[in-house]
């Protein structure tokens, strides 16, 4: 299965992407799940998932699953909003060629929302205050009323 592409329909451009044009720059995720990339060609910096643990499919066949993993890389493809963190590509494999998928997005520099919640528990950010609280609760809303029009 090394190296087979999933037929992904009403993409405008080319979803797939070979993981050898980009290298991994550093281990930003949870047991070698999430890294930081650099593209050779550009030099830009995105983040690569690899979807280790895909239990949640194991009581579906292995074609219904490619189908299922196929038609949910297809509704994050075709969704464009600020609030939306964007897709650049999708990979069947890993950077090993391993048949697990792997996903790659723009990078959030700030870090997510998690991530901010619990560096505030630990230290409180002056910038955390109500007022952005308040911009981060309009943004989620923005992006799950857009993903649900």
């Amino acid at each position: 299965m090394k190296g087979e592409i999933f037929f992904i329909k009403k993409m405008k451009t080319n979803i797939y992407i070979d993981l050898n044009k980009y290298k991994i720059v550093a281990n930003i995720g949870y047991s070698g799940r999430s890294y930081m990339l650099k593209e050779f060609s550009t030099g830009e910096i995105y983040v690569a998932k690899v979807f280790i643990n895909l239990d949640f499919f194991s009581c579906v066949k292995e074609k219904e699953r490619k189908l299922h993993i196929s038609s949910k890389i297809n509704q994050i493809a075709i969704v464009n909003h600020p609030a939306i963190i964007k897709l650049i590509g999708y990979s069947p494999n890993t950077f090993k060629g391993s048949p697990i998928p792997t996903i790659v997005t723009e990078v959030v520099i700030s870090g997510s929302l998690h991530q901010t919640i619990e560096r505030n528990k630990q230290s409180p950010i002056s910038e955390w205050n109500d007022i952005q609280k308040l911009i981060c609760m309009y943004g989620i809303t923005a992006g799950m009323t857009y993903i649900h029009s």
